[in-house]
């Protein structure tokens, strides 16, 4: 999930949490202040996206009904790059975690395989747009 995509899912939760002051406490911002600290944080959020020297660093957790996984992953101008962390909550032992790191040598040795994989995420997030623009009429 890019960074915008990110903010852009915290958005209405701003909204909500602005026009749902907790009992007793001080009234919330104005609108006029909601605004503009909301165009602040995007704007912030706009200027890191593009900084590309300081990559978005996340992690992920996906849960099926046979097994969970946690990854760190890190966006670069390459694309992501997902690293295995923990298998249904439990660390990755150490012959995994070998495998894992070779993996990742792998990848990093070869600028292709990366090339590949991005192009495998913008031929994705490309497909998810044409849907969504078909499911908006």
């Amino acid at each position: 999930m890019s960074r915008i995509a990110y903010l852009l899912l915290l958005i209405p939760w701003a909204w909500f949490a602005h026009a749902q002051p907790a009992a007793g406490s001080a009234p919330g911002l104005t609108d006029a202040e909601a605004q503009a600290l909301l165009d602040g944080a995007l704007a912030n959020e706009l200027q890191a996206a593009q900084d590309t020297s300081h990559p978005m660093r996340y992690e992920l957790r996906k849960t099926s009904p046979r097994l969970a996984t946690t990854k760190e992953i890190f966006e670069t101008k390459d694309g992501e790059v997902a690293r295995l962390m923990a298998v249904n909550g439990q660390p990755l032992s150490a012959a995994d975690e070998q495998r894992e790191q070779a993996r990742l040598s792998e990848l990093a040795g070869n600028p292709g395989k990366q090339r590949h994989r991005k192009q495998a995420e913008d031929a994705d997030r490309d497909l998810h747009a044409y849907v969504d623009g078909l499911n908006v009429s």
